[in-house]
C-alpha cells in the first residue's frame, strides 16, 4: 500500500508525447519564410514549468519526435528546458512585423488549460498575441484533426501501444492529410520528408 510501512510507489512509463502543432495551413506558419517564428516560438516556451503541471513522474522534458523510452530516441539538445528570450526575441523580430495573431486551441481537461496558459504568457513576452480557445474532448472528425479548422497551435498528445517509431513520423507524415480524421494536424506536407518516414517505415529490428 502507499502511504503505509513498508509500502511502495510504482511509477509505469507510458508511450506518450505531449507536443504543440504548428498549423502550415495558416499565414503564420506557412512557407519557408515563416521558419524563424517556429523557431522562436520553441525558445520561448518553459517546457519545465509546463511539465510542472503535471505533477510529480509525469514525464521528461525534452524536444525530439520521439519519446525517450522507444528506439531510436536520441538525446540531442536543440531548444532549451527553459526560455531564452533574448534568441526567441531576436528571430521572432522578422516574422513578427505582420502583427500576426494567433489561435491556440486546447483541450479543458486538466491541466491542459494551465499550459496553454503558460505558452499564452510565454509568446506575449515576444511579441505573439496568441488566444487560448477551450474545448471539450472529442473523437475525430473534430477539432484540429478536421482540415480547415481555424487554430494556428494545438496542444496534442500522441499515445501509442507498442513500441514502433515509425507511429510517431505520422505526425509529419504528409502523405496521410485528407479531409478529416488527421494525425497529421500539423498538416507539415514536405516530399523530402515523406519519403524519410516511408524509408524509416520499413525498416526492421
Amino acid at each position: 500500500g502507499v502511504n503505509r510501512p513498508g509500502g511502495r510507489f510504482f511509477v509505469n512509463p507510458q508511450l506518450d508525447t505531449w507536443h504543440f502543432a504548428f498549423n502550415h495551413d495558416r499565414p503564420a506558419f506557412r512557407g519557408r519564410g515563416q521558419i524563424p517564428l517556429k523557431k522562436a516560438i520553441n525558445f520561448a516556451i518553459d517546457r519545465r514549468a509546463m511539465m510542472n503541471q503535471y505533477g510529480a513522474h509525469a514525464g521528461t522534458v525534452h524536444d525530439q519526435l520521439l519519446p525517450p523510452t522507444i528506439r531510436g530516441f536520441r538525446d540531442v539538445s536543440i531548444y532549451p528546458r527553459r526560455p531564452d528570450l533574448a534568441r526567441a526575441r531576436a528571430l521572432a523580430e522578422g516574422a513578427l512585423r505582420s502583427n500576426i495573431q494567433g489561435l491556440l486551441d486546447c483541450n479543458n481537461r486538466s491541466p491542459s488549460p494551465q499550459v496553454c496558459q503558460l505558452v499564452q504568457s510565454n509568446l506575449r513576452a515576444i511579441g505573439l498575441n496568441i488566444d487560448v480557445r477551450l474545448h471539450r474532448s472529442c473523437f475525430p472528425p473534430c477539432g484540429p484533426s478536421r482540415r480547415g479548422e481555424p487554430f494556428d497551435l494545438s496542444l496534442e498528445r500522441r499515445h501509442m501501444d507498442y513500441f514502433d517509431p515509425s507511429n510517431f513520423a505520422l505526425l509529419i507524415d504528409g502523405r496521410t492529410i485528407r479531409a478529416t480524421n488527421n494525425t497529421n494536424v500539423s498538416y507539415f506536407n514536405s516530399p523530402a520528408y515523406n519519403r524519410k518516414v516511408a524509408r524509416a517505415a520499413r525498416l526492421s529490428e
